[in-house]
């Protein structure tokens, strides 16, 4: 009887232990954050670390992480990030929309390979993202705009054009698609800008 009390009293201590560790995790975090926003990286990038070895499924921390690694420059790290960012949130059960997350954090995973020059990388890894939902235009929209912050419209124009190939059938993507060379090309020609 003594034993089955012990066992139960250390497993209430462990439970009681990861709930403060998770809760010290966020606040590490949220330090992080307002860091981040400020443009102290270096700072930053130490405070979500902290976060992480407080609770390793903080996925906020992972994907504040990768953000100040691509500000630091430090895109292979960055990339390494996001994914883990990406796999934490689809396995987390807290937030009501985690596939819109996992999918930024892809997203940005794409990013930092743009940033490090790995245009190949960067491709798969967004149309990876785009074959999960094409439908969704928030997906589409964020890896445009992703290939035109890291100065690759081109890249971003030959993406839509691929995809309203491969997804002739699917009209909803095909019309975002559509929508976004549009957009895309009048940017290009400098049609957007005159009439703006």
């Amino acid at each position: 009887m003594g034993l089955l009390f012990c066992a139960c009293n250390r497993k209430a201590l462990n439970e009681e232990e990861i709930f403060e560790r998770r809760a010290e995790s966020e606040r590490v975090y949220q330090t992080g954050y307002t860091l981040m926003i400020e443009r102290h990286y270096e700072k930053a990038k130490d405070s979500f670390e902290k976060a992480i070895s407080l609770d390793k499924s903080n996925a906020e921390a992972w994907y504040g992480l990768s953000t100040t690694l691509i500000e630091l420059g430090k895109y292979s790290k960055a990339v390494d990030a996001a994914l883990q960012a990406a796999e934490k949130y689809e396995n987390a059960t807290l937030y009501d929309d985690k596939i819109a997350f996992r999918n930024d954090a892809l997203v940005q995973a794409g990013e930092a390979y743009l940033w490090n020059k790995k245009k190949k990388e960067a491709m798969a890894q967004f149309q990876s993202v785009y074959d999960l939902d094409p439908e969704n235009g928030d997906v589409l929209m964020n890896i445009v705009a992703t290939y035109i912050r890291c100065e690759y419209a081109d890249e971003a124009l030959m993406f839509c054009e691929k995809n309203t190939a491969t997804y002739g059938e699917n009209l909803r993507a095909v019309t975002l698609l559509q929508e976004m060379l549009r957009m895309l090309q009048e940017e290009k020609d400098g049609v957007r800008e005159a009439t703006e």
